[in-house]
């Protein structure tokens, strides 16, 4: 099982460290395309409304993989008496 996580990170001058801002938290999608859709809509409304030269983002999408979950949930099936 995988999903797809939306990840913008900031530098700024306050904080030159890579990090989150308030409202840029991760979001996660279903789909690769459903992440890469909202990654190129949210760079450009970035690139349209960041003036300050010194502050620095990327945006980008992350494939999460779990490993074990399907299994998981099978088993919590089979010990509930749900078919799975």
């Amino acid at each position: 099982m995988h999903w797809f996580v939306l990840v913008a990170l900031f530098t700024t001058p306050a904080d030159l460290s890579p990090h989150v801002i308030d409202g840029y938290e991760p979001r996660t999608y279903a789909t690769l395309a459903d992440c890469e859709k909202t990654r190129a809509g949210m760079t450009k409304f970035l690139d349209e409304r960041v003036t300050n030269p010194k502050t620095k983002y990327n945006v980008f999408c992350v494939r999460v993989s779990v490993d074990g979950y399907l299994e998981g949930v099978a088993n919590l099936r089979r010990k509930t008496g749900e078919a799975s």
